[in-house]
């Protein structure tokens, strides 16, 4: 017997990698990552049939605009055809501001962080940040920084707000 629990579509790279699709350029270069994808639109129809199928649709997603790109395609999908429980899931989302916190917690999105931290938009960023992050693999924005999730976590909540959120930043 098989049971499918859900779909994996995967959108961009990593952030170490420098292949996460970012808003913004990686340090010292023009380089914003790769999409993984053919387009954001192809990324919304792929969304769009899993959803419709009643699958768990999970988008491996880094980079803040490959975040986006996702959340997009699943307020269409959610619009078009409303269902509850539907536990769509954000991969790793590593790259984050408030703006998708908000829209991952309307939407009732899960995320899985990767490893024990992200990236959080909104404090200053030290581009030598401690043992997970090499230098110069950040983003350029001067506000990006490296935030902790506190042990045990290894699927948020659907409220994503409601993690314990350290920052190791001043």
């Amino acid at each position: 017997m098989l049971r499918l629990g859900g779909i994996k579509i995967l959108a961009d790279g990593g952030i170490a990698g420098r292949t996460a699709y970012l808003n913004e350029p990686y340090v010292g270069t023009e380089d914003f990552g790769i999409l993984a994808v053919e387009s954001e639109g192809a990324l919304h129809e792929l969304i769009r049939q899993g959803h419709e199928a009643g699958f768990q649709v999970c988008v491996h997603a880094n980079g803040d605009r490959t975040i986006e790109m996702a959340l997009n395609g699943f307020e269409k999908a959610l619009a078009a055809l409303p269902r509850k429980n539907h536990r769509h899931r954000l991969e790793h989302c590593t790259v984050i501001n408030p703006e998708i916190l908000k829209r991952i917690r309307k939407n009732g999105l899960l995320v899985t962080p990767f490893g024990s931290y992200i990236y959080f938009h909104g404090e200053k960023m030290n581009p030598h940040y401690g043992p997970n992050a090499s230098p110069g693999c950040l983003p350029t924005a001067p506000s990006w920084t490296m935030a902790s999730v506190s042990p045990g976590h290894r699927t948020a909540p659907a409220d994503p707000t409601s993690l314990s959120w350290r920052s190791r930043a001043a």
